[in-house]
């Protein structure tokens, strides 16, 4: 029973959030809420989105997953950068032969 009642909880207060920030009537925003991947992993009570909490937890996955993909495009361009200067070595070993 918790579950049924946080989550009418979470659903209304998003609900909420659809309708500001999209400008869209609540019949709309139902629509295109329960047609979200988001909704379908809101229902799943093994998620534990349906938890007050649920907001802080998801902003604190957002930000590792943030900060995980600045420095995998880190690693990206170092590696292009260690390529380019293997690339440059090269060219200039074979224009002296």
């Amino acid at each position: 029973m918790i579950f049924e009642s946080a989550l009418e909880k979470q659903e209304q207060h998003i609900l909420a959030r659809f309708q500001q920030v999209y400008h869209l009537p609540l019949e709309r925003a139902e629509q295109e809420f329960r047609g979200s991947a988001f909704y379908r992993l809101l229902i799943n009570p093994d998620t534990n989105l349906w938890r007050d909490d649920a907001e802080q937890n998801f902003q604190t996955i957002l930000s590792f997953v943030q900060i995980v993909a600045f420095h995998l495009i880190l690693l990206t361009l170092l590696i292009l950068m260690m390529l380019f200067q293997n690339f440059k070595k090269n060219s200039q070993n074979q224009f002296q032969i």
